[in-house]
């Protein structure tokens, strides 16, 4: 998840933490999202609602690894 939000957030030349504070979200979930923390589905309906993604694509990299 960690590494597609920053990939996104790039792209569309965003910083990661105030998009996460202007989703109501804390900007230290960054922090443990990069350290292999999991995040929930709301979360993630939320960051694919703003970026116009699926939440699968958010679950497609961590799958990727798992493998």
């Amino acid at each position: 998840v960690y590494d597609q939000l920053i990939k996104l957030c790039k792209e569309r030349g965003i910083k990661p933490s105030p998009l996460l504070r202007s989703l109501g979200l804390s900007a230290t979930n960054l922090k443990r999202w990069q350290d292999g923390s999991t995040i929930n589905s709301d979360i993630l309906e939320k960051l694919a609602e703003y970026f116009g993604v699926s939440v699968n694509y958010f679950l497609a990299d961590d799958e990727l690894r798992r493998t």
